[in-house]
């Protein structure tokens, strides 16, 4: 493994005018100039163009003489003693210890036990070093015979095996099979020692060191697993650390810097092993930790956190973190445009409600007071009255505002998927599961709102599960044994009486409890006349002045079972054809034929929107199956006309009992019979 100029240059960039480090080479003479130049190489291949070596020979040293470097790499720890007096600073003294490549090792192995063998190197002190060498490395199964003892003794011993670091031209004519190791090596703990008393520590010099270390024998080969470990999380730490936003500080139990990352660099004045001044000493030595403390750094505002750091019980050192202003503001307006994306958002407030009467005003104080809190609301009323629009009104005048909103159907949620919408689930844990997984309706609803409509749907199990999730702020995904914290505000509405529903058990009275903290009730819009036509207004808008006052006191007449959603159609109508359908200009419609009664199919006042419905479902009737609710309300929604799947499974309900059509499970869906024919015929349709 010779290391040549070539090899040297490639691995280094030019330093530049930057200051070398010096390294101080301790040999005992210049005996073997092949062994100093290739020691020179090998240091100069892993530290390249960041030191500058100087070898000092101890046979020539003056007692006098000092050693001045910022390492002091001594061969042997034998010399120690007799250059005692030429050492200014034994803390910069460096062992040299030696190691040979993995390449020889298994023909060093493949030498039978007990065998006798000479180990030939220049000089009988550099003999017992190779041996030494050998047996901490393991080879100790063999006689290892240094060869100048045995030529000094007059003894002719001939053995079959020889082993040399390079000194072919020492080892005997009669020797059968020889084993030249190379040039020993310069160990691994030796260059990681050597760095760290140099102190440049570094991603160029760690990479050469891997990458040289890999091809020895090591003895201590944990220590060596352990430094590669070590490389692999400081390479991870830099990844992470480096690339925070968050200006990053590590400091010893004195307040010394010890790491720093680029944008702390950028911040403060730092350097490595000084005091830290960067902000208030009382906030680094307070036990007390931080978090978001606010501070003003070079005119700029910034909020600092605070973390000691602990070894068992005893405070070893402090993590300071400062985040600027302007960076939150900027992540802050990320997020909202991606919510914003993704369609998380409230878009009405309390502006877009309109109303007249003492009732809506009263629910709106109310709502407006309990949205400066984070407790569950309970908002209640018929299909139609607007509560999600009441609950997009409290999230969006509370502090959650820029947070997200998440609204959520529950009666439009099969029972089967709801715990996984909700909760979310890990990839591949049920079939049909997405493969990377899906975020929950709680977690997307993080430090927002989540609303939950019709929440009287929901199946009696899942009510027992989501009671737990309510009362814990915590979920976990299906397929996962993880617990996630959440920080939601929880709204939910019904159009049903959930307290009526407690009494008759299928509704969990605990669940409703802690569900019904703060019940707000919107009222039937058939209960307050005097929000119809400022309504009907809003939703014409500059064609409400061609309204007739007799139109407009029908309007004020009529009941409005579909509330102001219905009240909503009725202006699209008019908008569309110039004219009030005919129900609610003659609120005493009735048809003579025999076939249709007042509680048949639908009152007259709905007359309108259940005959689209039957008509829709005529169209859907094939021989062998008919049309599913999600049809029917896409059909509906194309003629500008919008209901609940509550709503419409009420109404299809009623049409099946007054045998206008049949309602099946599965792909047979709902189909018009002939009863339902015939009444559509005397309509003329």
């Amino acid at each position: 493994m010779y290391y040549n100029s070539y090899d040297i240059s490639s691995s280094y960039d030019k330093k530049g005018s930057e200051k070398l480090k010096k390294v101080a080479i301790l040999y005992k003479n210049r005996d073997n100039n092949s062994i100093i130049e290739y020691i020179n190489n090998t240091l100069l291949y892993i530290f390249g163009e960041y030191i500058e070596i100087v070898p000092y020979f101890a046979n020539e040293l003056d007692n006098n003489e000092k050693i001045v470097a910022d390492a002091c790499l001594v061969i042997h720890e034998n010399m120690l003693y007799g250059i005692k007096n030429n050492i200014s600073n034994y803390s910069k003294v460096v062992i040299l210890k030696r190691s040979i490549r993995k390449q020889v090792l298994p023909e060093l192995m493949a030498i039978p036990n007990n065998s006798d063998v000479f180990v030939v190197n220049d000089t009988y002190d550099t003999e017992i070093e190779t041996i030494y060498m050998l047996c901490e490395l393991g080879i100790n199964s063999i006689n290892l015979i240094p060869y100048t003892q045995v030529k000094r003794s007059g003894v002719n011993k001939a053995v079959e095996y020889v082993i040399t670091p390079n000194e072919l031209d020492l080892v005997p004519k009669y020797a059968k099979n020889i084993i030249n190791i190379g040039y020993r090596e310069i160990g691994f703990e030796t260059l990681f020692s050597l760095m760290k008393t140099l102190d440049i520590d570094n991603d160029i010099i760690n990479r050469n060191i891997l990458k040289y270390s890999i091809e020895l024998v090591e003895q201590s080969i944990h220590y060596q697993e352990s430094y590669y470990e070590a490389c692999l999380r400081v390479q991870l730490l830099n990844l992470v650390v480096d690339q925070s936003m968050l200006a990053v500080v590590l400091l010893d139990e004195l307040n010394r810097v010890v790491y720093y990352n680029p944008k702390a660099l950028s911040v403060f004045n730092l350097k490595k092993d000084e005091i830290f001044t960067g902000i208030d000493e009382g906030i680094i030595n307070s036990e007390e930790e931080y978090k978001d403390y606010p501070i003003r750094v070079n005119d700029a505002n910034y909020l600092v956190g605070k973390s000691n750091v602990k070894l068992v019980d005893e405070i070893i050192g402090v993590i300071i973190t400062l985040q600027d202003e302007r960076t939150l503001r900027d992540i802050e307006a990320t997020i909202k445009s991606t919510i914003i994306k993704k369609g998380l958002v409230a878009k009405y407030s309390f502006n877009d409600i309109v109303y007249s009467s003492d009732s809506m005003k009263k629910c709106i104080t109310t709502a407006k007071e309990v949205a400066a809190t984070d407790n569950t609301v309970l908002i209640s009323g018929e299909s139609g009255t607007g509560k999600e629009l009441l609950a997009q009104s409290i999230h969006n005048y509370s502090k959650r505002k820029s947070g997200p909103f998440v609204a959520v159907n529950c009666a439009a949620v099969p029972e089967s998927l709801i715990e996984s919408e909700l909760f979310g689930y890990e990839g591949g844990s049920f079939t049909g599961a997405q493969k990377n997984g899906k975020i929950g309706y709680f977690e997307q609803a993080n430090n927002g709102t989540l609303f939950l409509d019709e929440i009287g749907s929901i199946s009696a199990n899942f009510q027992s599960v989501l009671l737990r999730v309510i009362q814990e702020r915590q979920v976990i995904r299906i397929g996962s044994d993880k617990v996630v914290d959440i920080d939601v505000r929880i709204i939910v509405a019904t159009n049903s009486k959930l307290s009526e529903e407690v009494l008759k058990g299928s509704f969990r009275g605990d669940l409703y409890y802690r569900l019904n903290v703060i019940p707000i009730t919107i009222d039937a819009l058939n209960k307050r006349k005097e929000d119809i036509l400022p309504l009907m207004e809003a939703f014409m808008g500059r064609i409400y002045c061609n309204l007739t006052s007799y139109e407009k006191d029908r309007l004020s007449d009529y009941k409005w079972p579909g509330n102001v959603r219905e009240l909503e159609n009725a202006a699209t109508y008019y908008k569309a054809l110039g004219r009030l359908p005919d129900y609610i200009l003659n609120l005493n419609l009735c048809y003579d034929s025999g076939i249709i009664e007042s509680n048949k199919l639908i009152d007259a006042c709905c007359k309108e929107i259940g005959i689209v419905i039957l008509k829709i479902i005529k169209k859907g009737t094939q021989p062998f199956h008919g049309i599913g609710r999600a049809g029917i309300i896409s059909e509906l929604s194309i003629q500008g006309i919008n209901i609940s799947e509550g709503k419409l499974r009420e109404q299809l309900q009623e049409m099946q009992n007054d045998g206008y059509i049949t309602v099946e499970h599965g792909r047979i869906g709902t189909r018009i019979t002939q009863f339902g024919i015939e009444y559509l015929k005397t309509l003329g349709i």
